[in-house]
């Protein structure tokens, strides 16, 4: 049994949704998930920041 991780990321969104979602379809799989928000540039408008919301779920496969 292999372990994988499955990265989720977006931009100005709570991806908590997202993670539910990958909850239900992987089932008994997930060991952990990890979230991670951070503050980056904006890629359209340097001079602004934006918030980079992300999960990483490790699961069994």
């Amino acid at each position: 049994m292999g372990m994988q991780v499955h990265h989720v990321a977006q931009f100005d969104k709570d991806v908590a949704s997202e993670v539910t979602q990958w909850l239900k379809y992987l089932k008994g799989q997930v060991t952990s998930v990890q979230f991670l928000t951070t503050t980056v540039p904006d890629p359209k408008a340097p001079e602004k920041w934006r918030v980079q919301y992300e999960a990483y779920i490790t699961y069994q496969q």
